[in-house]
């Protein structure tokens, strides 16, 4: 790896974003070129430009980063990602990855692992924890994912659905942030209801709003 590498963050926290570009600043061969706390933001200025490597956080002020994430991945594929994140790893590193970044990592990880990751990532190479590496490994020599429960079973597009319901939105809303009609999301929540093994609609809101609650309030 060789060169200057620009970057840019998506980050709604002010000191965990002022943080990684401090730590960003002490190597010659990043620079960080532009920011944003909201989706909305990102998707306009990235594009605009052109970074090599973004980090993005899964949280944002308006919308999932996995969003940016799926748009970068489908519209500008040789920018790399990096997902730096609070979130479980277990729960979110192989959606993020398959929604098309390159990495993920753990807030609580220090800034030489960051580093590291981000490095990775940009030399076109995949990095994960050891841990989930292993995981994954594993389902793909079984050929199967029968050890999969609860919501990691979901698909990309049920999860995304089952968040947003645990945040409150309703069937029209939902609709109109995915870009579905509310038809297309009611089949979303019934393969979910089966999925968790729930009875009726109420359950798999209710479970999702705790769910929320646990995870990600």
């Amino acid at each position: 790896m060789s060169g200057l590498y620009t970057i840019y963050l998506v980050e709604d926290h002010p000191l965990m974003r002022e943080g990684l570009a401090m730590v960003l600043e002490n190597y010659k061969e990043f620079k960080v070129i532009g920011w944003s706390e909201t989706l909305s933001q990102a998707l306009q200025e990235i594009p605009k430009l052109k970074p090599q490597g973004v980090v993005v956080d899964l949280t944002l002020k308006d919308g999932d980063g996995l969003e940016v994430v799926q748009f970068l991945s489908k519209n500008y594929p040789k920018i790399a990602i990096l997902v730096l994140s609070m979130h479980d790893e277990e729960l979110y590193a192989e959606r993020a990855i398959q929604a098309g970044a390159l990495g993920y990592l753990m807030k609580e990880e220090s800034s030489e692992t960051f580093i590291q990751a981000l490095k990775t990532v940009l030399a076109g190479e995949v990095y994960l924890s050891s841990r989930i590496s292993k995981r994954l490994l594993f389902q793909m020599a079984r050929g199967k994912q029968e050890d999969q429960e609860g919501v990691q079973q979901l698909s990309q597009r049920e999860f995304e659905i089952f968040r947003l319901l645990g945040q409150g939105f309703k069937n029209k809303e939902i609709a109109e942030k995915l870009c579905l009609s509310p038809k297309t999301v009611e089949t979303y929540r019934e393969r979910i209801k089966i999925k968790l093994g729930f009875q009726c609609s109420a359950e798999v809101v209710r479970y999702a709003i705790q769910w929320w609650k646990d995870h990600e309030g």
